[in-house]
């Protein structure tokens, strides 16, 4: 009797406890692991060396507005502070970015990459256009990708007929209040940097150029 019941209702199939689904996101993937060697190098380099690094191709505001090595606007992303920096940021980016990149694609997910983390940079020199300290971290795509997912999830709950204008304006006052809350807190993460405190300026400006451009980087907007 138990075995005629087995096989009119078998078992539902368990959840592998690998599953290959969450490693489609090839070019996160590419990100995550290039991060992490450059990080490791960093590291493990002398420090000259290590400095040379940072000098480089970290951003510093007053040398954007002077013109200097434009492309540490978005370099300075592939970069971190310390281990814990690049854990925090590497686990949110890859959840986030495997999300984000299923809705926009490699192409389009590259340019909202460079575009979230450019923004960032600049938000980050126009409050600060005078900071010689360094800025660095993948945070500011981070909330790129953050803005990118709710802003496709309001436009779905809007053509079911929500009302979304309420709830909308909470989640970006949320997000810019949060911001510049945590930004007046010194973080500790073991980095050595000026003491270093959030770069809450970096992460508005990629979370509200990310609500803006995701229309036009996702490949299928809601209609």
């Amino acid at each position: 009797m138990n075995e005629e019941i087995s096989r009119q209702n078998p078992r539902p199939p368990r959840e592998p406890v690998f599953n290959p689904k969450a490693f489609e996101a090839l070019p996160v993937i590419i990100l995550v692991v290039g991060m992490a060697i450059i990080h490791a190098w960093v590291s493990y380099a002398d420090i000259p060396a290590a400095n040379a690094v940072y000098g480089n191709y970290a951003f510093i505001a007053r040398d954007f507005w002077l013109g200097v090595s434009p492309f540490t606007s978005v370099s300075y992303a592939l970069l971190h502070g310390s281990w814990m920096h690049f854990g925090f940021n590497a686990v949110a980016f890859f959840v986030l970015g495997s999300a984000c990149w299923k809705l926009m694609g490699t192409a389009r997910f590259l340019t909202f990459f460079v575009l979230t983390a450019f923004a960032g940079a600049v938000l980050f020199a126009m409050v600060r256009p005078q900071e010689t300290t360094v800025l660095v971290g993948v945070s500011g795509v981070v909330f790129g990708l953050i803005a990118a997912i709710k802003r496709v999830d309001y436009r779905i709950r809007s053509l079911r007929g929500q009302d979304i204008r309420i709830p909308v304006l909470r989640f970006i006052g949320i997000i810019i209040l949060f911001n510049l809350v945590i930004g007046f807190f010194p973080i500790d993460d073991g980095s050595g940097f000026a003491g270093a405190s959030v770069a809450w300026e970096a992460h508005v400006g990629g979370f509200l150029f990310g609500w803006l451009i995701t229309p036009w980087l996702v490949r299928f907007w809601p209609e």
